[in-house]
C-alpha cells in the first residue's frame, strides 16, 4: 500500500478502522473499583436526570474536580442503559475515535501536509499511552474534555483560513464545553498564541482575539484552585517540583519505549533532589527546555511540537498526592500533551523521502510501527477487564507498593475472599505501618475470619494512628466504627456507645459520624438521642440520602409522620432507587388524613 497514493477520505476511515478492531473487544470490561464506584455506580447524582440531579452536577465537585459535562453524559448513559459496563466504555471508544479524526484534520492544516496528520493521528489512536483513558469509563473527563479541545481547535484554524466568524464562536463555545468536562484543557489559549507564532502572525494583533479563551481559562482555573486547595497545601513546592519533573520525562520515555503500564505509579522512594531518578529527571527536563529554546529560534514547527507537549502537561503537575499517597504519573495525563510529540513523529515519517530515505520504506515502517503498539494496546484491554487484573498488573510492576496490595485485598475482600485477602493486608501494613485503610481491612478479614482478638487490636492501631494526625478525613475514623460494631457484637455495648460518641467529638464536621451514631442510638431504643443525631448529619450534609431515610424512620417512631413524609422525599430525591424508602412513602400517603 502506498500510503501518498490513498485518497483524502480513505485516511479518516483506515483510523476509525484501526480504533475499533484495538478496542471494540473490550468494550465489554466491568466497571472497576478505582473511582468507577465513586463517579457512577454509587453516584447519586448520575442515577436521575431531574432539575435537582442537574444542580448538584453543576454546583459541586468529585470530590476535587469539577467536572459536570462529565457527569451529565453518565447521566444520559444511566438513564437509557442504566449500569451496562458496555455502554461507558462504547462512549469512550467513540470519543477516542472523533478525537483521532480530529488529529488528523488538525495536524493537516498546522503541518500542511495530509501524511503528517495522518501519521500524527495514527499514532494517536493506536499507542498504548492512550489506553486507560478510553478503558477506564471513569476517565470519561478525560477524553470528553479532549475531543472538545480539539474541536475547538480545528474551529480555530477553520475560523483563522478565512471562514466565517461562527467559527470562531463555534471554538469558544466548544473550549467552554472542554472545561466543564475537565479544566485540565485550560492551556488552549496558550497554545493558540504559540501556533499563531508558528504561523509568524503579529502576536500583538492576535492577543485581542484570545481574550475569551483566557477569561474562561481565568475562571475555570479558580474554581479548579478550589477544589484543590486541601491538596495542594499538603504537598510543598519543591516536592511538586521533582515529581513534574519525573513525569514529564517518564510520559516521554513512555511514548518511544511503550512498555510497563500501569493503573499506579507510586513514588515508593524519598522525594529529593539528590535521589538518582530525580537528578536524571532533572537532567532531563533541562535538556527538554533547552531544546525548546533553541528550537525557538531554528526551527518554529518542532518548537510548536515541543510546546504543545510541554505546556499541555503543567495542569496535571498539581495531581501528585492522592489519598495520602504520592503517584508520580498517571497515563491518561498525556492523553492530550502526546499529540506534540506525536506530530513530530509523523513529520518525521513523512518525511523519509527527503532524508533519502527510499519512499518504499514509508510505509513498511509505519504498518510495523502500528501492529506492534496496537499488539501493546490490545493488551492492555485484558489488563482492565475487571478490578483483580487491574491491581494484579500494578503488582506484577510494582511488587512492593503497599497500596495496591491494600487495593487489591479490597477487591478480594469485596468477591467474598477474606482468606485469600489476609495475606495481602498483611503484607500491606508491614510494609506501611501507617497506612490507616490498611489496618481497617485488616481488621475487617480478621474479623470475617473469625479472628476478634487481631482484629480488635487492629482497630485499634488505627484509632491510635487517627488521635495522632492532626488533620482527618472521614475516612480515618472507620477505626471507631469498626471497633465499636464488634465490640457490641461480643456484648460490650456501653464501649461500643463511648466509640461512636468519641468519632463526632474527633471531627464535629463530619457528618457519616452523627450518622454512624444515630443508627446506635436508634438500635438501643434511644428514639430522641437517634433524632438528634440523624438530624445533625443531614444539617452538616444535607445530600446524605441514608441519614434522611433513618432520619424518617426515628419520625416515624416518634409520630411525627409528617416530618416523616418530608425526610422520605428527600431521601428519594438523593436516591431513586432506594425501594424501601419508596413503599414507606407510599404507606404514609396511604394513612387518612396524609
Amino acid at each position: 500500500m502506498n500510503l501518498s497514493r490513498l485518497r483524502f477520505w480513505h485516511l479518516p476511515t483506515i483510523l476509525i478502522a484501526v480504533t475499533a478492531i484495538l478496542y471494540l473487544p473490550h468494550v465489554g470490561n466491568a466497571l472497576v473499583t478505582l473511582d468507577d464506584r465513586m463517579l457512577i455506580t454509587r453516584n447519586p447524582f448520575i442515577q436521575q436526570l431531574t432539575p435537582w440531579s442537574l444542580r448538584m452536577i453543576f454546583t459541586t465537585y468529585d470530590p476535587e474536580l469539577y467536572v459536570p459535562l462529565t457527569l451529565f453524559t453518565y447521566q444520559i448513559e444511566h438513564l437509557i442503559f442504566g449500569l451496562a459496563p458496555q455502554i461507558y466504555h462504547f462512549t469512550n471508544l467513540l470519543l477516542h475515535i472523533g478525537s483521532a479524526i480530529l488529529v488528523f484534520q488538525v495536524i493537516r492544516r498546522i503541518f500542511r501536509s495530509d501524511l503528517t496528520g495522518f501519521v500524527s493521528a495514527l499514532l494517536f489512536a493506536v499507542h498504548p499511552l492512550q489506553s486507560e483513558a478510553v478503558f477506564w469509563a471513569a476517565a470519561r473527563k478525560d477524553v470528553l474534555s479532549g475531543f472538545f479541545f480539539l474541536l475547538s481547535l480545528f474551529f480555530y484554524l477553520q475560523y483563522r483560513s478565512g471562514d466565517e466568524r461562527r467559527t470562531y464562536r463555534l471554538s469558544v463555545a466548544c473550549f467552554l464545553l472542554a472545561l466543564l468536562a475537565k479544566v485540565s484543557v485550560i492551556m488552549l489559549p496558550l497554545i493558540l498564541l504559540l501556533l499563531d507564532w508558528k504561523e509568524g502572525r503579529n502576536l500583538k494583533e492576535t492577543v485581542r482575539e484570545k481574550i475569551p479563551y483566557f477569561a474562561l481559562s481565568v475562571i475555570f482555573g479558580v474554581i479548579a484552585i478550589i477544589g484543590k486547595t486541601q491538596s495542594i497545601a499538603s504537598t510543598d513546592t519543591l516536592t511538586m517540583f521533582l515529581l513534574a519533573e519525573k513525569s514529564t520525562m517518564f510520559y516521554l520515555w513512555k511514548i518511544f519505549w511503550p512498555v510497563t503500564f500501569s493503573v499506579m505509579y507510586p513514588q515508593t522512594t524519598v522525594v529529593s533532589f539528590w535521589a538518582e531518578d530525580f537528578l536524571l529527571a532533572s537532567a532531563v527536563s533541562i535538556l527538554l527546555v533547552l531544546g525548546w529554546m533553541v528550537a525557538l529560534r531554528k526551527n518554529r514547527t518542532i518548537a510548536f511540537g515541543w510546546g504543545f507537549f510541554l505546556l499541555m502537561l503543567l495542569p496535571n503537575d498539581t495531581n501528585f498526592l492522592k489519598n495520602g499517597h504520592l503517584f508520580f504519573a498517571s497515563d491518561r495525563y498525556a492523553y492530550l500533551a502526546s499529540i506534540g510529540i506525536f506530530s513530530l513523529l509523523g513529520l518525521a515519517i513523512a518525511r523519509l523521502p527527503q532524508l533519502h530515505v527510499s519512499k518504499r520504506i514509508r510505509t513498511p515502517v509505519l504498518a510495523i510501527l502500528s501492529v506492534l503498539l496496537g499488539m501493546r494496546t490490545y493488551a492492555q484491554g485484558a489488563v482492565w477487564r475487571n478490578s483483580e487484573s487491574l491491581y494484579s498488573n500494578v503488582l506484577k510492576w510494582y511488587p512492593d507498593a503497599a497500596i495496591a496490595k491494600n487495593n487489591f485485598g479490597e477487591v478480594l475482600m469485596m468477591n467474598g475472599k477474606a482468606a485469600q485477602a489476609l495475606p495481602w493486608f498483611e503484607e500491606a501494613v508491614t510494609e506501611e505501618p501507617g497506612m490507616m485503610q490498611a489496618h481497617v481491612n485488616h481488621g475487617n478479614a480478621l474479623r470475617e475470619l473469625g479472628q476478634y482478638d487481631r482484629a480488635i487490636a487492629e482497630y485499634r492501631t488505627h484509632i491510635r494512628l487517627s488521635e495522632s494526625k492532626k488533620g482527618i478525613g472521614p475516612e480515618d475514623l472507620a477505626g471507631y466504627y469498626f471497633l465499636g460494631e464488634l465490640l457490641e457484637q461480643m456484648g460490650h455495648n456501653d464501649e461500643s456507645l463511648r466509640l461512636f460518641i468519641r468519632a463526632t467529638e474527633r471531627e464535629p464536621a463530619f457528618a457519616e459520624s452523627f450518622f454512624n451514631l444515630g443508627l446506635q442510638h436508634q438500635k438501643r431504643g434511644r428514639t430522641s438521642e437517634a433524632v438528634a443525631a440523624f438530624e445533625r448529619a443531614v444539617a452538616i450534609d444535607p445530600l446524605y440520602a441514608r441519614a434522611h431515610y433513618h432520619l424518617a424512620g426515628v419520625y416515624a417512631e416518634s409520630g411525627r409522620l409528617a416530618d416523616a413524609k418530608r425526610e422520605l422525599e428527600l431521601s428519594l430525591a438523593l436516591d431513586p432507587t432506594n425501594e424501601k424508602a419508596r413503599e414507606h412513602l407510599e404507606n404514609i400517603q396511604r394513612m387518612p388524613g396524609k
